[in-house]
C-alpha cells in the first residue's frame, strides 16, 4: 500500500512546474497574516465542498 502511495505521489510531483511553484511561494511570503488567514480559509471551504461532493456521489 505505502509502495503505491510513494508511486502515486512521486508521479504527481513529476508534474508540478518548479518555476511556478516557486513564483507562488513567493507570493505566499509576501502575504499579509490577513491575506494569508483568508486564503487558508477560502481553501479549507473549498476542500471540505470537494469532500461533500465526493461523499455525495
Amino acid at each position: 500500500m505505502n509502495n503505491m502511495l510513494n508511486s502515486n505521489l512521486l508521479n504527481m510531483l513529476a508534474g508540478v512546474d518548479k518555476e511556478k511553484l516557486e513564483q507562488v511561494s513567493n507570493i505566499v511570503k509576501n502575504m499579509s497574516k490577513d491575506d494569508l488567514n483568508n486564503l487558508v480559509r477560502m481553501l479549507g471551504m473549498n476542500n471540505n465542498n470537494s469532500q461533500q461532493g465526493q461523499n455525495n456521489n
